[in-house]
């Protein structure tokens, strides 16, 4: 995927994208609930105006899927949680 922007956030769409690929699998992975959460939380987020949504972007995917999930995250959860994003996640360059 290449590095074009979305047409709505300075943020490249691929790290977007990428973004809610951990969050689903998070949710999924280690909480074992519906990554469907994400999408739903993803399209109400496209509805804010544009410096929330570029803000939102800063925040850890982890407490997004803690968030829907209704929980906190274990010690082993964030350790499994960070080989994930080392997998997944690139910060945009």
């Amino acid at each position: 995927m290449g590095r074009e922007k979305d047409n709505h956030l300075s943020l490249p769409a691929n790290y977007v994208d990428e973004y809610w690929e951990l969050v689903r699998r998070v949710l999924s992975d280690i909480y074992f609930k519906s990554p469907d959460d994400a999408d739903v939380l993803r399209e109400e987020l496209n509805n804010l105006p544009l410096s929330q949504q570029e803000l939102f972007y800063h925040g850890e995917a982890l407490y997004v899927a803690s968030d829907l999930a209704d929980k906190e995250p274990s010690e082993p959860q964030i350790a499994q949680y960070m080989s994930l994003r080392s997998k997944i996640y690139r910060l945009p360059s």
